[in-house]
């Protein structure tokens, strides 16, 4: 639907009057308190105070004796109430989750009665009955002893995730269907591309979270642009009345390769820092003779760093070839080495309560996260310094005033100023498109000896000075060697001096052109012959600009008049990227249409570069002897010449006793002498092919001979991608929360986001670009570019509205989300450029119903449902993915006209208390996607291309329970299984493209998608003896001040494809095997930590032990679809044969055993 200005100036005039009384909060970030205080009979004590300790925040109960804490923030408080003649009663550790409602009863007993404070301790109910969907809350206490160091490691336990190609889904979503919010802001990156599995990870150290809640049912109002889960993290605090610190050390380097084992080279430190802002309240303001106003600020501070070479490392393997140094970094002057993976976090968050009465509150926050790292590849084994190198960044500034001003009762309103910034680089090794050769310049030679480099001219003297070795010759295509199709050979042609005759170029008289003889030469390879050089294959002479010995800057190339190695303004150059300057870097030219005639490495080919190793194909057959008369190096029998003389050959050299010489081309027979070279004692005959013994170039250093084998011998893939994204979101929300009625929560609000995104993407960097113009860098480069910048905009008004009737808890909402079209591509120009003149349009804009019911039935149990409508935006690369190719290129063009893509969401669910502590949660879940994205093929008149569109449809169902048993007697656990199933036309958006590329058919009908996991389940336990507490078994007594967690997880396979070819396939005629109809094998793994509490000079530290996949199970995570199989692809006709080293690739495998220790200091 579009959106006039009209309609858009109605809603915005709608949304003002609503804004008045209601809206809503922002991605929550804080939870409330409500509840009724009465006396010892029941009835209400209207006027009482009810304040959280340690706090400002509190609230007067109204007539009914309700009462009701807005904004409180996640965590656990004391909560009091009192009233003159009414005893004081404390109710302690009242635990508060975001968006949640905690109640809390108070019943006042008069002083007349009991004449002392009562205190009681808070009890989470087993059923709340104020969740409406399901949702998994993680505390700070719960977090701090599980197995996992950040939020990824989280998910990677939680049921409903499956983590496939290195991002995560959730229940049967596509990729980036999962909205990561930190501090109530939205962590993902709108444009989207390559890269995706490092974009979507958000590291916040476990540690620094007060609260995560994983939200994969449905979702209020307030949340959109996200269509499968909600993973939302709030940050810890300051304190305002206490300083407190945490540094914590992890490795599993324990310094020996014999107890390194299970090592990754992983180190991660860890600190924060926390407490009132020191000297600004008590110290400066004082003496300036001022007042601070309302509370000290209170500071949040931490970093974070891991560095590892995680599982899969390239110098894991023993060739020298393998073997990558990964550099380091400094740090107050200290270089600290680094690994292939090396990540980093650091953020800083100050909050002010600016009254006494906490009706203003102003909180500033920064976060930032950057890693950079090596990828591992494979293919890549024996040359990583040109493996894929990625640098990425995400960054936070964010702004939150909260205000409660006396004449809006029970009314909190919001104001957000947010800035996102994220950066992704990804590049062939440590180079950018401008350090490749152009393809046009690659040199090459033909390797005659098979000694795998190239070989010079041996020395000679040049008595007749003609520049060539043996008899001249005119070399009429200057290529150095004589070819008889080209070159004059006159064999007539003497000179009489005196009494001799001299032939100037049939030197020995044998009217041919011999090339080995004449002049003195120095015989290097003792073979008994001068060798010229190995013939060269476009050969250039090459300008090193920097002198460093290779090629690595492209830059124009110019005459160089005077020689003296640099141009001067007044040598001529060519412009060959058309910015009228002379660009100074290196080149490839001739001279006189010539090379040097010497081989340059600089400019040989570095793309796919996988031949088999030089190797000595057979034994060397000498021939039988003889003497050599007129020195040419060969027998040449009799010719009855008198002017020349006749090579000897005796009838005792006759070794085969054939009758005639055998030279080294003859065949071998019995009797002839050779060169044994692989020492088997017996003659070898060349056979086309390696046998083992052979001699052999190892030029990969493995200690064997290699055919192509599926590794890189130097250099890049074909690809060699350079990709560099930035993206900046700016994000305005204004909100309100109100709560109009003792029965009535509402929350509404508007968000506007302003977007700036930069696209730099060029693949085949070594080729020549002939297509149209894009203004991107190195304009002549490239098959495949992709360069601009966009500023799209969108925003959304949402109202919510919580009711509380009796028991029953209804949330009624809708949403409206719109997106404003980019200026840079609303014009005639684009529109030829990208759709062949068909119209852009300028927005798009949604409604979405939200719908959820809880409705307990008893004490002990509860119903809820929940219904809703989400929309979410493709990734805009694939709007604005421009048609920037070269003419031989044919890629799948972006679509500026594409929709939102639509997920229709049920749930329904009961939950059980089966006894005190113990609850059981049963739900079943219903999705259908629609519009999600594949290209499409389309027609413009003479020209047909590939577009992006929303045409594909998928569904997801499941069935999930849970079984918890809560903390008490030491003890608390969970048991978690899900069924379900994902289908789909198709896994990815790009997979219709690929299927017409291969004249394949496209898929009409739902398979299970790439990530459809049937079951899983997810066991989890948490032992812990507090402080003084000495948990016996039978007449053992155990210590005290420590905790054990374990988790449990098994998955069912994946599917994958087979081929055609894949045993047991029952095919018939041309028929194809059915997507994703095989299973791979199942998932298991043990995670355990183990936590010791101690004190030392009044100071808390905890020492950590932790085991991933205690038990090393080998678990598979790529099969090869030929066989099934992650360590071989080599299928004979149904029979599976070991693999090759190249099927031996370990990122098939998930990780195997890890274990790590810890020390932390707590003050």
């Amino acid at each position: 639907m579009k959106l006039g200005k009209l309609g858009l100036s109605l809603l915005l005039s709608v949304f003002l009057i609503l804004m008045l009384t209601a809206a809503e909060i922002l991605a929550g970030t804080v939870g409330k308190i409500s509840g009724v205080v009465t006396d010892d009979k029941g009835e209400p004590l209207p006027g009482v105070t009810v304040m959280i300790e340690g706090t400002s925040m509190g609230a007067a109960a109204s007539y009914d004796g309700s009462y009701v804490i807005l904004n409180v923030p996640p965590g656990t408080y004391n909560l009091t109430a009192q009233l003159m003649s009414y005893n004081k009663m404390t109710i302690e550790d009242v635990t508060v989750q975001v968006d949640v409602t905690t109640e809390a009863i108070f019943k006042l007993t008069s002083t007349a009665i009991v004449v002392k404070d009562i205190v009681v301790r808070g009890e989470k109910k087993d059923i709340d009955k104020y969740i409406t969907q399901t949702e998994d809350k993680f505390s700070a206490d719960k977090i701090k002893t599980m197995p996992v160091s950040n939020v990824g490691d989280v998910l990677r336990h939680a049921s409903g995730f499956v983590r496939e190609g290195g991002v995560f889904h959730a229940r049967g979503g596509r990729g980036g269907e999962i909205a990561f919010i930190v501090d109530g802001i939205v962590i993902k990156d709108p444009l989207g591309g390559y890269g995706q599995s490092y974009k979507g990870e958000v590291d916040i150290a476990a540690t620094d979270i007060e609260e995560l809640s994983l939200l994969k049912g449905n979702f209020d109002a307030e949340y959109g642009g996200v269509a499968s889960a909600i993973v939302n993290v709030v940050r810890k605090e300051g304190n305002v009345r206490t300083t407190t610190g945490r540094i914590e050390f992890l490795t599993d380097d324990f310094g020996f390769d014999a107890l390194n084992k299970y090592s990754f080279n992983t180190d991660r430190l860890e600190w924060n820092l926390s407490g009132p802002v020191p000297g600004l309240a008590d110290q400066i303001f004082p003496a300036l003779g001022l007042k601070w106003p309302g509370e000290n600020m209170a500071y949040f501070v931490s970093f974070s760093t891991n560095k590892s070479n995680n599982y899969v490392d390239y110098n894991s393997y023993s060739s020298e070839n393998s073997k990558i140094d990964y550099g380091d970094e400094e740090f107050l002057g200290i270089k600290i080495p680094n690994r292939r993976v090396n990540e980093y976090s650091g953020s800083g968050k100050l909050t002010w309560k600016m009254d006494t009465n906490a009706r203003y509150r102003l909180s500033l926050n920064y976060w930032k996260q950057w890693q950079n790292l090596t990828g591992f590849s494979w293919a890549f084994l024996y040359t990583p310094e040109t493996a894929p190198r990625i640098k990425e960044s995400k960054e936070i500034y964010g702004v939150t005033f909260t205000f409660s001003p006396p004449f809006l009762k029970n009314t909190i309103g919001e104001l957000k100023l947010n800035r996102y910034i994220q950066i992704y680089e990804q590049t062939p090794g440590d180079r950018d498109p401008g350090d490749f050769l152009n393809s046009d310049f690659y040199e090459a030679y033909s390797d005659a000896n098979n000694n795998g480099q190239w070989d010079r001219a041996e020395p000679f003297v040049d008595i007749n000075n003609d520049g060539f070795f043996g008899e001249p010759f005119v070399d009429n295509n200057n290529n150095g060697i004589y070819d008889s199709d080209y070159d004059y050979f006159f064999p007539d042609s003497v000179l009489v001096i005196g009494p001799d005759t001299v032939h100037v170029f049939d030197l020995n008289g044998n009217r041919q052109h011999d090339a080995d003889i004449g002049e003195p030469y120095s015989d290097l390879n003792n073979n008994g012959q001068w060798d010229p050089s190995e013939p060269l294959s476009n050969d250039h002479y090459f300008f090193d600009s920097n002198g460093n010995g290779v090629f690595d800057n492209a830059g124009d190339p110019f005459v160089d008049t005077n020689g003296n190695g640099r141009r001067d303004d007044n040598e001529p150059y060519e412009d060959i990227n058309d910015n009228r300057q002379y660009d100074i870097g290196d080149f490839a030219y001739l001279v006189d249409e010539r090379g040097n005639g010497v081989y340059d490495p600089q400019l040989r080919n570095v793309i796919n570069r996988d031949r088999a190793e030089p190797y000595t194909d057979g034994d060397v057959n000498l021939g039988e002897p003889f003497v050599d008369a007129n020195l040419n190096g060969r027998y040449d029998p009799p010719d009855n010449d008198p002017n020349t003389p006749d090579d000897i050959f005796r009838g005792a050299w006759d070794l085969n006793g054939n009758g005639r010489h055998d030279s080294p081309e003859d065949d071998w027979a019995a009797g002839i002498p050779f060169r044994d070279l692989n020492n088997n004692g017996r003659y070898d005959a060349p056979n086309g092919y390696y046998d083992y013994g052979e001699p052999f170039v190892d030029a990969n250093g493995n200690g064997i001979w290699d055919g192509p084998n599926g590794f890189w011998d130097y250099g890049y893939d074909q690809w060699a991608l350079y990709d560099r994204t930035k993206s900046v979101t700016n994000t305005f929300a204004l909100n309100l929360t109100s709560q109009v009625a003792k029965q009535h929560e509402i929350k509404s609000g508007l968000e506007f986001k302003d977007l700036t995104m930069e696209m730099n993407d060029l693949q085949y960097p070594d080729r020549t670009y002939d297509g149209q113009d894009d203004g991107g860098d190195w304009p002549d480069r490239g098959i495949f570019r992709d360069f601009y910048t966009r500023t799209p905009k969108e925003g959304a008004f949402y109202i919510r509205d919580k009711m509380e009737y009796g028991e029953m808890i209804a949330d009624l909402g809708f949403r409206y989300e719109f997106y404003l079209q980019a200026n840079e591509v609303k014009g005639t120009e684009y529109s030829q450029e990208s759709l062949q003149g068909q119209n852009i349009f300028d927005s798009r804009n949604k409604f979405s119903p939200r719908v959820s019911f809880s409705f307990p039935v008893s004490d002990k149990a509860k119903l809820y449902f929940n219904y809703g409508h989400f929309y979410q935006l493709p990734d805009r690369n694939r709007f604005y993915q421009r048609p920037t190719q070269a003419s031989n290129a044919a890629g799948i063009i972006g679509n500026p006209n594409l929709d939102f893509e639509k997920t229709i969401s049920y749930e329904i669910g009961v939950q059980y208390s089966i006894a005190r502590g113990y609850v059981m949660d049963l739900s079943g879940f219903y999705k259908d996607y629609y519009g999600l994205l594949n290209s499409v093929r389309e027609i413009y008149g003479p020209i047909t291309t590939d577009v992006y569109g929303n045409v594909d449809y998928a569904r997801t169902r499941g069935l999930e329970m849970q079984l918890e048993k809560r903390y008490g007697s030491f003890f608390a656990g969970s048991v978690e299984y899900q069924y379900s199933w994902a289908f789909g036309k198709n896994s990815d958006a790009t997979s219709d493209y690929f299927a017409r590329f291969y004249r394949q058919q496209i898929p009409i009908q739902e398979r299970p998608l790439d990530w459809d996991i049937r079951h899983q389940i997810t066991l989890n336990g948490d032992v812990r003896a507090a402080k003084d507490h000495h948990p016996r078994f039978g007449i053992f007594k155990f210590p005290d001040d420590w905790s054990f967690n374990f988790i449990w997880q098994f998955k069912t396979g994946k599917p994958f494809t087979p081929t055609a070819s894949y045993p047991g396939q029952l095919l018939v005629g041309r028929e194809q095997p059915l997507p994703n109809s095989k299973r791979m094998g199942f998932y298991s793994t043990v995670d355990v930590r183990f936590d010791k509490n101690f004190q030392v000079w009044k100071m808390n530290y905890t020492t950590s032990l932790r085991v991933d996949n205690l038990f090393d199970t080998r678990n598979v995570n790529s099969v090869y679809e030929s066989t099934g199989l992650a360590y071989t692809n080599i299928n004979e006709n149904g029979q599976i044969l070991t693999g090759l080293p190249r099927n031996a690739n370990p990122a098939n495998y998930d990780p195997g055993r890890q274990v790590k220790v810890g020390l932390s200091m707590n003050f």
